[in-house]
């Protein structure tokens, strides 16, 4: 008989020690907030949602309903590779191939440096966003969201930590609701896929409906950057005069004009027009011919059996 995640994860979380800092991305965290049984509580940072006994947790199964394993992500809050080794680790102990782990980090700054001195090489191999950060004694104090050529300046409160209680279980360490609903729209260059369609919408209409100061918190607080990088992306997919994308019935992600792009804040090249223009078509490829194989059940399929588990080592961007 086929386990839930809840199950599945519940070694990994009572394994967590203080000295790690991280968020379990999308899976559970995802699943309860588009529950109308979870309560949202903004003061305490806290989600909570009735244990196993009181609510269904069967579709968040082992296997998704195409066989393949359910992934388990994890964003660990830090760049240092011994600290995402030392999870990684955790989670094959405790996990091991129940799900499909993909532990990972955030990014040394200097990295998007090196995508900006070798642009060609980063719009060939760049498909996915990533969060780069400078770091002084540990602490984070400079973010950005980017996928080359675009990045946005992050609000270090958009890495905020909350925690999803489950009945009497150990809290687990998930994103900002609000950082939820941006991971969907700025994951791809491609903007929101497909198959995340309904869920997010399902799960931003109730997270507006019971927080809904949440809604400012994206438009005009922390999250506002990577609102703006979710415009970005939702009008490289778009067709020209592209249509205006509502989320949970009260956020709206606008397209920009062509013409904008190349002048936007965001663009990483500065110093030269035609190679913008030219990173910007190039971006746009990407993203319409990225959207269209993900909105073809079969593909997605295979590449998430085949293909997905490799990727991030292939292009050094997960």
């Amino acid at each position: 008989m086929s386990k839930n995640s809840i199950e599945i994860i519940r070694p990994f979380i009572a394994e967590l020690g203080a000295e790690h800092d991280l968020q379990v991305i999308g899976g559970v965290g995802s699943f309860v907030l588009k529950n109308e049984a979870a309560e949202i509580l903004v003061d305490e940072r806290l989600v909570i949602a009735p244990a196993d006994e009181y609510m269904d947790y069967s579709d968040i199964g082992q296997f998704r309903k195409d066989g393949n394993r359910r992934d388990f992500d994890v964003l660990v809050k830090s760049s240092s590779p011994g600290e995402i080794g030392a999870v990684e680790e955790l989670a094959q102990e405790t996990i091991g191939s129940e799900l499909e782990l993909s532990v990972f980090g955030l990014h040394a700054m200097g990295q998007l440096d090196s995508q900006q001195a070798n642009p060609a090489l980063s719009l060939a191999k760049v498909w996915v966003a990533d969060r780069y950060v400078s770091e002084e004694e540990g602490q984070i104090v400079e973010a950005k969201k980017a996928l080359f050529p675009f990045a946005v300046n992050m609000d270090v409160a958009g890495l905020e930590t909350w925690h999803l209680m489950i009945g009497d279980d150990r809290p687990i360490p998930i994103p900002h609701p609000g950082t939820v609903v941006l991971n969907y729209l700025t994951r791809s260059v491609s903007g929101l896929r497909p198959k995340d369609a309904d869920k997010i919408e399902e799960l931003s209409r109730n997270v507006f409906t019971k927080a809904p100061e949440l809604v400012d918190w994206i438009v005009d607080g922390p999250g506002k950057s990577q609102l703006d990088l979710a415009r970005v992306f939702h009008s490289l997919r778009e067709p020209k005069d592209g249509q205006t994308l509502v989320v949970g019935e009260k956020l709206e992600v606008r397209p920009y004009q062509a013409a904008e792009l190349t002048e936007h804040p965001a663009m990483l090249i500065r110093d030269d027009a035609r190679i913008a223009q030219a990173a910007i078509a190039i971006s746009r490829f990407k993203a319409r011919t990225l959207h269209t194989a993900e909105s073809q059940e079969a593909i997605v399929t295979a590449f998430q059996r085949y293909v997905e588990r490799y990727l991030g080592f292939i292009t050094g961007n997960r």
